[in-house]
């Protein structure tokens, strides 16, 4: 059912937006762990506090949508 037949407005907001992954953006798992080996195993020890550069955390991303929860 779409939202006109409801009759809601949809509004985006970018704080909805999904993570931002950083330098890992496109890779898939395989390749983030060939390139960046380091990091892949901060991320598998601690998932959600993990940060790739110039991205952010499940950390981060959950802080976004605390205020729309």
């Amino acid at each position: 059912m779409s939202s006109s037949r409801l009759k809601v407005k949809v509004v985006e907001k970018p704080q909805m937006l999904e993570i931002n992954p950083g330098i890992w953006d496109g890779l898939s798992p395989e390749q983030a762990k060939k390139y960046y080996p380091e990091d892949w195993e901060r991320f598998l020890k601690d998932p959600y506090s993990f940060r790739a550069p110039r991205g952010e955390s499940y950390h981060d991303l959950s802080g976004r949508f605390l205020f729309f929860f």
